[in-house]
């Protein structure tokens, strides 16, 4: 998932804001493919997320930004008549994408780090319940 989040990026940094909107929704894919159970061998999108949303893995806010997602990502590449024509336009699967590997990724490090460090001592003439 690395490499369409690197073509994501760099195309929404020189304003190529369908390449940009393509590639986030191939991240996003690519990110959670991984969680579902069962075969997802040419699956699309579309009802790799009906899987999630049978197995409960991902909140449905999560879900339902990942549809934004898709749903941009689709009109990036099948829409004859329009393009993305300005950054705001793509901003939020950007910001969504980048949220969505934070929480799959990330957070669970930085938890667990959390939970690996030393308990503060406990000052003996602060209340109970201090």
């Amino acid at each position: 998932m690395v490499r369409p989040l690197i073509e994501a990026e760099t195309a929404f940094s020189h304003g190529l804001w369908g390449a940009a909107a393509a590639s986030y929704r191939k991240t996003v894919e690519r990110a959670v493919t991984p969680l579902i159970d069962g075969d997802t061998n040419r699956k699309e999108l579309g009802k790799k997320l009906g899987m999630l949303e049978k197995q409960g893995t991902l909140p449905e806010a999560m879900l339902e930004w990942i549809r934004v997602v898709k749903d941009q990502g689709n009109f990036a590449l099948h829409d004859n008549d329009y393009d993305f024509d300005a950054k705001d336009q793509i901003e939020p699967a950007r910001e969504f994408t980048i949220t969505l590997l934070t929480y799959l990724f990330t957070l669970p490090e930085k938890v667990r780090l959390a939970r690996a460090l030393p308990e503060p001592e406990q000052d003996a003439t602060a209340p109970e319940g201090a």
